[in-house]
């Protein structure tokens, strides 16, 4: 399921970047990432839970705000929770949905070409599903993270962007259950991801303003 996600995503970001680059070949004008702008995109995110990633940004004088959320996809194996008598209690699988928030500067070194540093804040929480048993132990566990990584936005024709945004997560404190869940599936409370897709950049600049 991830794999044929992942393909689609790499399809669509090909076919966005050869388009792109042909329309900019036809009009002889590269487009270009502005100083200030507001964007909004969606994609996929690649790493220990994988999901669906919706992006809201605003830039201002190069200073970025991001707001990410991502819905979980990948499952863990089921988790079984024991009472006392050694019976089972409960059995669930588990995804995990992302909520962040990061800030950084963005540097432009090529017109339709953005770097960003990032660095922020994550709030991870668990959603399971029930397999078996009267209780759904775990379910709504969650953590904070420090986030750091960096954002390359690059802009094939006006107001369409790709975006490519690797990250580390730090995990700072973490619900019982939730370190339970992670060290019982082998998961990585925060970890390396890699988030991708596209975006639409409003580009507010009226003709002949400032940048």
């Amino acid at each position: 399921m991830e794999r044929k996600i992942i393909k689609t995503m790499a399809l669509l970001l090909s076919m966005s970047l050869l388009g792109g680059m042909g329309a900019a070949a036809q009009t002889k004008t590269m487009p270009e990432i502005l100083a200030t702008d507001v964007y909004v995109g969606a994609g996929y995110t690649v790493g220990t839970f994988g999901g669906v990633t919706f992006v809201a940004s605003g830039v201002l004088k190069n200073h970025d705000l991001q707001f990410n959320y991502t819905m979980g996809v990948n499952k863990t194996p089921t988790v079984y929770w024991y009472n006392a008598q050694g019976n089972v209690d409960g059995a669930l699988r588990f995804k995990r949905n992302s909520l962040e928030m990061k800030y950084g500067y963005q540097f432009r070194p090529w017109k339709p070409l953005a770097i960003t540093p990032q660095a922020g804040f994550s709030y991870e929480r668990l959603t399971g599903s029930q397999q078996t048993g009267l209780y759904d132990k775990g379910n709504g566990a969650d953590a904070w993270c420090v986030a750091v990584g960096f954002k390359a936005v690059y802009t094939p024709v006006r107001h369409l962007n790709i975006f490519v945004a690797p990250e580390y997560k730090i995990p700072i404190r973490e619900n019982a259950y939730y370190k339970d869940v992670m060290s019982t599936t082998d998961k990585a409370s925060g970890g390396f991801a890699i988030h991708m897709g596209l975006m639409y950049s409003f580009q507010f600049k009226a003709k002949g303003g400032k940048k």
